[in-house]
């Protein structure tokens, strides 16, 4: 059982976070509940998520990671500071060495007045680079939703989308498909043989062989024609739809609106979490609102969002949604702001001790606060918007308030 938790994470001189130094606590794995990023565009929330992947050791770090555009203010002289403090379970690698990724990480960076020199993330502990394979850690951009369904290789032999990756790992750690690559290449290779022998095809072939050999210089080469390796044929394959249970016409699922692609990803990290039932995942997600209706938006924060973080896992995200957050739960709440006199991010509000629920039940006394949580969303449903709010005017009645409405 593998187990990943980011515990804080401490920036600065990253891209809009500037020299003063920001630290960011997260709750403990008792906390059952999605960790919540808001502020203002420029905020300096998405700058935030990729801090926490590099702090996570999930991004490869070397000096080609960085441009100067990272840089606060784009000047080397900040130079970018960047450390974490995880926990981990112990996991035993294919040689048989165990790697823990228990402990503090930290950005070490050399720059000179021109040019980045060397960057590595680096730990106290003695851990092997590529330790964090054994973990599982997954990243959903909702903006380029489309972008996170692609399951091929780029140009550099890289695969960048979760799905990718989870992908990935199940066919290289399962047994079941290792023990059948022997036969299965043999099989596709005999039918493949079969369907374009005495073709147009094997002659087109045959004729590139004798051409390229004779532009080696009669290199005896050998040319083959066929399927991709084993592995890789499992990332050409696509997903199809049919809707309304139609089997006839089915429709790959990158064809469809953002908004079923949206829901559909919704669906395949509510089965890994189902599937990965003995490991603790960290998922980190960029607006899952993002082609949402509001409806649905509710729906993902309460069936995906709480249900992850009920199973173990650790969830972050972040969200310009009211539907996407709980007022009464602010331990789970950073807020971040752009301070226009100093020209940085700040975080404005991160306090994961603050029990606001702990606090109403011992002041008002009541059976089940949840009762009152939902009496108070029923008489104003729009409570939700003060955490999105930088100032927040208070009125005594509805017609009061209906006239400072107008008046704004």
């Amino acid at each position: 059982m593998s187990k990943l938790r980011i515990n804080e994470i401490q920036i600065a001189n990253y891209r809009s976070f500037g020299n003063k130094l920001q630290t960011i606590t997260f709750p403990n794995e008792n906390y059952k509940r999605p960790v919540t990023i808001v502020g203002y565009n420029n905020a300096g929330k998405t700058n935030l998520l990729n801090a926490i992947l590099i702090g996570l050791t999930s991004k490869y770090v070397g000096k080609e990671t960085f441009s100067l555009d990272d840089f606060h203010n784009r000047f080397l002289a900040n130079k970018i500071s960047i450390s974490s403090t995880l926990d981990s379970s112990t996991e035993t690698t294919v040689n048989g060495r165990e790697v823990n990724l228990t402990g503090e990480f930290f950005l070490e960076m050399q720059v000179d007045e021109t040019e980045i020199l060397s960057a590595k993330m680096n730990s106290e502990n003695s851990i092997s680079s590529g330790a964090i394979k054994y973990y599982k850690i997954f990243y959903v951009n909702f903006h380029e939703i489309k972008k996170e369904l692609s399951i091929k290789k780029t140009s550099w032999g890289n695969l960048t989308s979760f799905l990718a990756k989870f992908i990935k790992s199940s066919i290289t750690s399962d047994p079941n498909i290792i023990d059948k690559r022997i036969s299965f290449n043999k099989k596709m290779k005999n039918l493949s043989d079969e369907m374009i022998s005495e073709s147009l095809l094997i002659d087109f072939i045959d004729r590139i062989k004798g051409n390229y050999s004779k532009n080696l210089r009669d290199n005896a080469c050998v040319i083959e024609f066929g399927l991709p390796e084993y592995e890789d044929i499992f990332l050409e394959m696509i997903f199809k739809v049919g809707l309304n249970g139609d089997r006839e016409n089915l429709i790959p699922i990158e064809n469809f609106g953002d908004g079923y692609i949206s829901m559909f990803v919704m669906s395949i990290i509510q089965t890994i979490a189902e599937t990965n039932t003995d490991d603790k995942c960290v998922f980190i997600f960029e607006e899952p609102e993002s082609f949402l209706h509001e409806n649905h938006q509710e729906y993902f924060y309460k069936k995906v969002l709480c249900e992850l973080t009920e199973k173990g896992h650790q969830v972050i995200y972040t969200t310009h949604s009211h539907k996407m957050i709980d007022i009464f739960d602010t331990r789970g709440l950073i807020r971040l702001e752009f301070d226009e006199g100093s020209k940085q991010s700040v975080v404005a509000f991160n306090n994961y001790n603050c029990d606001f629920n702990k606090k109403m039940k011992e002041e008002f006394s009541l059976d089940e606060i949840a009762d009152y949580n939902n009496y108070i969303k029923i008489i104003e449903p729009n409570l939700n918007k003060i955490i999105f709010s930088k100032k927040v005017l208070l009125v005594e009645g509805p017609n009061d308030l209906m006239v400072y409405k107008q008046l704004i």
